[in-house]
């Protein structure tokens, strides 16, 4: 046991050392001493205090002990599966994530069992958590005892470290029962997980010691988790996102932490599997070991060209070769045989509406930047023409979408955007149709991880009605991303895989051509790259070009030291070139696109000589060309390339590079800037400009709603106020704030009236208007959002409260549009209280004043028609004062006519719910369902969610009153769970109760009973009023339908 004198010695506590040997303490059990236990060896309070700093020494950095001592616990197999040699690599920087694993109950544990049985528990433990941590890509760095340390992020890089880390962890605490000692008795471990920055050390015997706050963070953690759970730091938890269930742990004092440190326990997993960085390869790379997948698409061309549309999700991660599978199966379907439409996602159009459809049209017609609005329509023109006539009348709906006006056409800027939306994607998915009458079509979608919303529903639309055409859709993407269409008929998905060690040498074998590359360094690169094609493709070119280079063949060794990250290979790439390396860090700054008229003025160079440094850096394999060299575009060939030259500058350089760049943009690109004003935005923020990204990113979202866009205009004003709330408080601050407020308030009406976010909006916007000379327009609009928040949470009394104050603001202005507005409100209140006679008086009043106020400026205040809506409000107020009558019925009936032919769908979709709800009341189940199963196919469509919601309540009534008790119960169920959803409450009793009327009629007396005292108990009873009698009458019917002896 010298081991443990040693270690007594060096804390000065060696008097101890015969306590220690006399009850078999060695160096392996040290780590887990507990403060009982040292009471028990005798130390004094002193001693065991000053022991207790040693041994919490232990736990988080004794791991910088080469190995030795510390790791005699270990099987010797395991030791030498994590002990490959010294490393070559220098101590660098990583961002890494540490796994901290310890034994529970080690000390009661090696009291019980025998030595040997306690060895033998332990190296089954350790063996299980290294083949867990191995089969999670992570790597075993130390054995500390009972203790386990393991690295994610070292030595190497792999995307989602914290995902892999966190599931091993969860592995493990689920695994470990496996083993059992003594008479089947199992034990149990606690894993601590924290994630950062850190020092490596690649020198360290255990192949990297880390430096840093990560290993003490993991450690301390670690001590926080409960036996048998995983415990993780805060950035862990941000790293992970929503990919796992994780409970809040509070605010911890952690020793050595100056401030209180966030903790989660993972509860459960939500990752069906983990990803790997990487990045596009280049087209030139050998093409190795992918024939089952070619032949795959091959298959299901054929069936497409006899006419049985067909769709292939490709699906991979990073750099992966999904383009260059593409290309190689694509080459045999023959350019005569088939028109190829390809559409390009782009990491920076994410919320650009239809941005991979308007630049493939773009492409196909062979628009210029030089080209005039004339010239563009004209190529337009000729490219439809080309396709067919149908293509040709839908011209207008393109040249719209691409923000390319036509002369005379003044039809379409008056239809709502969302009608907009819906006829550009059925004109897209005609196109494609009469395209396909000629030859088979083939559409390439490419990196979906990058679709924007809009361009993800003509996806969908295509594979959904091209099933009969010869048409073959092939869509790559990341394994970030889930397509929702993967369940469709005819949708087939493909996972493309890493390649294996001999296709990889296969590979290397034709990239590195220098005869001074040794097999051994082929063996670095196959290691390092683990894989993955852009890897290997991209340290071999390095390595080669490194080959090449003139001088001293002695000193290409110290060439040959490979980075041990992309980014230091990206680095090294672009510290290489000559004059060109000045402009990497603008071409990085510009984005994706780069055009070469940019560059030169941004760099003050000129265009011949921006040329020319272009076309270095496409012969260095940094950057792509596309089309001609003056006329063309060039990107970056992977955008980890990209990442690496923007690092290269400064923050303050880049906030200059960009401003100049936006600068640019404003004066000399006016067409590009006018169709992505986003891109502006994007420049102006990261230049720190928030003025002037605030007023691109407002310009973004103006051009969006024109667009139909709308989840990209939210996103949009989002940003602009972000920006806003950079600017220093100041009263143009505020009026800006409150301008693109009210857009926001338009834009977000399609979302739940009691969302977080409609309320928050609202919040916000009364605050400003409370502490500024707001408009009587603004003070109104504020108000009314209010009181439409505050009924749909069923706080008609609140909301009562505020119909007065809009009155007064509606004289003051002389506002017919207001007055309507607010006897509305009155009216709607009155009705939830349950004072209909008040609440028909208000309608009508409402309807009176309507007629007098104009459309437009009624959609500036309120999502819908209050004409209508209030006709057909009066129909059920009445219904529920006085019940069945001809008159009623026939008003009813002539009002569903009218409302039927409404144009604006929010409208029509209202008004035929609440006239369905008039016919609930009148227990006319198949006028109800009529109106009904309309505005349920509008809702959808739409994705009016509130108005879906209360249409399956009713339609699930209709069913349950018609005999299909069961299908009618379930679906008032899901009716009410989807409306809850919404964050609204103001129908729930009502609703409720007709689950209870279901219950009544499938005779299940005692559930209906049930459901009826949990709406007398509710929060909202004493003020939700108006399905009283409803509900009473309900309770009535149960009551006495009960069985005799329930009554006795």
């Amino acid at each position: 046991m010298a081991g443990i004198r040693t270690w007594l010695e060096s804390i000065s506590l060696e008097k101890y050392y015969d306590a220690f040997a006399a009850n078999s303490i060695d160096l392996d059990l040290v780590a887990t001493l507990t403060e009982n236990d040292l009471i028990e060896l005798g130390l004094n309070l002193g001693d065991r205090k000053r022991m207790m700093l040693a041994i919490e020494d232990l736990h988080t950095h004794q791991y910088a002990n080469s190995g030795g001592e510390f790791d005699r616990t270990a099987k010797p197999d395991i030791l030498r599966a994590i002990r490959p040699g010294t490393s070559d690599h220098i101590p660098e920087r990583r961002y890494l994530t540490l796994v901290f694993i310890d034994l529970v109950g080690s000390t009661w544990l090696s009291s019980q069992l025998d030595l040997e049985e306690y060895r033998a528990v332990l190296h089954d433990y350790q063996a299980l958590c290294f083949e867990i941590i191995r089969g999670h890509q992570g790597h075993i760095a130390q054995f500390i005892g009972d203790g386990v340390v393991a690295y994610f992020g070292y030595p190497t890089v792999e995307e989602n470290d914290a995902e892999r880390a966190v599931a091993a962890g969860l592995e493990i605490c689920g695994s470990i029962e496996k083993i059992k000692h003594g008479d089947g008795q199992t034990i149990g471990v606690r894993v601590g997980v924290s994630s950062g920055e850190a020092v490596v050390d690649g020198h360290s015997t255990l192949g990297g010691l880390v430096f840093g706050e990560v290993p003490n963070l993991a450690a301390r953690v670690q001590e926080l988790a409960d036996p048998g759970t995983v415990a993780i730091s805060e950035h862990t938890k941000l790293l992970i996102g929503k990919n796992f269930v994780c409970e809040w742990k509070g605010k911890q004092e952690l020793k050595g932490f100056e401030k209180p440190v966030g903790i989660w326990q993972v509860l459960s997993s939500e990752v069906p599997e983990l990803r790997f960085r990487a990045r596009q390869r280049t087209a030139d790379a050998p093409f190795v070991n992918r024939v089952d997948e070619i032949e795959t698409i091959m298959k299901h061309w054929r069936a497409a060209r006899r006419g049985n549309g067909q769709a292939v999700m490709l699906c991979g991660e990073a750099g992966i070769g999904k383009s260059r599978l593409v290309e190689a199966a694509t080459r045999g379907f023959g350019t005569r045989q088939c028109l190829q439409l390809s559409f390009q996602c782009s990491p920076n159009h994410e919320r650009s509406a239809h941005f991979p459809v308007v630049s493939c049209i773009s492409h196909m017609a062979d628009f210029r930047r030089s080209d005039s609005v004339d010239q563009k329509l004209k190529k337009l023109r000729q490219l439809f023409a080309e396709w067919s006539e149908v293509s040709e009348k839908n011209l207008p709906l393109f040249a719209n979408a691409m923000s390319l006006p036509i002369a005379g056409d003044d039809e379409l800027p008056r239809l709502p955007s969302d009608r907009l939306k819906t006829q550009f994607q059925d004109a897209m998915v005609q196109t494609v149709v009469e395209l396909s009458r000629r030859r088979p079509v083939l559409l390439l979608f490419e990196d979906l991880h990058w679709i924007d919303p809009s361009t993800e529903e003509i996806v969908e639309l295509l594979i959904e009605r091209l099933r009969s055409r010869p048409v073959l859709i092939v869509c790559t993407f990341r394994p970030t991303y889930r397509p929702p269409w993967t369940d469709k008929s005819g949708v087939v998905s493909l996972q493309i895989s890493r390649l294996d060690r001999d296709h990889v040498h296969q590979m290397l074998d034709e990239l590195l051509q220098s005869e001074q590359v040794t097999q051994e360094m082929k063996d670095q690169i196959a290691t390092r790259t683990d894989g993955v094609p852009l890897f290997a493709e991209e340290m071999a070119r390095m390595v080669d070009n490194r080959f090449a280079e003139p001088g001293d063949p002695s000193t290409h060794q110290n060439k040959l030291a490979l980075p041990s990250t992309l980014k230091e290979l990206f680095w090294a790439m672009i510290d290489k070139l000559d004059s060109a390396r000045e402009i990497v860090p603008i071409c990085a700054a510009i984005g994706r696109n780069i055009l070469p008229a940019m560059v030169s003025t941004v760099s003050n160079h000129s265009i011949e000589a921006t040329l020319s440094m272009l076309d270095e850096l496409v012969e260095a394999h940094i950057l792509v060309r596309r089309g001609v060299r003056s006329e063309g575009t060039y990107s970056f060939r992977h955008a980890l390339i990209r990442e690496a030259a923007y690092d290269l500058m400064l923050p303050s350089r880049a906030r200059a590079v960009h401003s100049r760049i936006a600068d640019v943009m404003a004066t000399s690109f006016s067409d590009l800037v006018g169709q992505n004003p986003e891109l502006l935005a994007q420049h102006y923020g990261r230049a720190d400009l928030p003025r002037q990204a605030r007023d691109a990113w407002r310009q973004a979202a103006v051009v969006s709603n024109d667009r139909f866009a709308n989840e990209e205009t939210i996103h949009h004003l989002n940003k602009a106020l972000s920006e806003n709330a950079k600017i220093e408080p100041n009263p143009d601050g505020d009026q800006q704030e409150i301008a693109l407020r009210k857009m926001l308030n338009v834009a977000l009406s399609t979302r739940a009236f009691g969302s977080k976010e409609v309320l928050e909006n609202l919040d916000r916007f009364r605050h400003l208007l409370d502490r500024s000379a707001a408009s009587s327009e603004d003070a109104f609009l504020a108000v009314h959002v209010q009181f439409g928040a505050q009924l749909t949470l069923g706080d008609p009394l609140g909301a009562r409260v505020l119909c007065d104050y809009l009155d007064e603001v509606a004289q003051r202005a002389e506002s017919s549009t207001m007055a309507a507005l607010a006897a509305h409100n009155t009216g709607m209140s009155n009705f939830m209280l349950g004072n209909l006679d008040t609440a028909i008086a208000a309608f009508d009043r409402a309807i009176a004043l309507r007629e007098q106020a104009g459309s437009d400026d009624l959609f500036n205040y309120h999502e819908a028609d209050i004409h209508f809506v209030d006709l057909a409000m009066r129909c059920w107020a009445k219904a529920l004062k006085v019940g069945e009558s001809d008159e009623l019925r026939d008003e009813i009936a002539k009002l569903s006519a009218l409302i039927g032919n409404e144009s604006h769908d929010f409208t029509r979709c209202y008004g035929l719910n609440i006239l369905a709800t008039a016919y609930q009341v009148l227990d006319d189940t198949e006028a109800l369902l009529e109106l009904v199963n309309c505005a349920i196919e509008i809702s959808q469509e739409r994705e009016f969610h509130y108005w879906a919601a209360w249409g399956r309540i009713l339609r699930g009534w209709a069913q349950a009153s018609d005999g299909h008790h069961a299908d009618g119960i379930d679906e008032i169920s899901a009716g009410i769970e989807d409306y809850l959803q919404t964050g609204s409450t103001q129908i729930v009793l009502y609703a409720q109760t007709l689950l209870a009327d279901a219950h009544f009629l499938a005779g299940e007396i005692s559930e209906g009973l049930k459901v009826i005292e949990h709406v007398r108990s509710g929060e909202k009873s004493w003020s939700v009023r108006y399905q009283r009698r409803f509900t009473d009458h309900v309770e009535t019917k149960l009551l006495g339908a009960r069985p005799e002896d329930t009554l006795k």
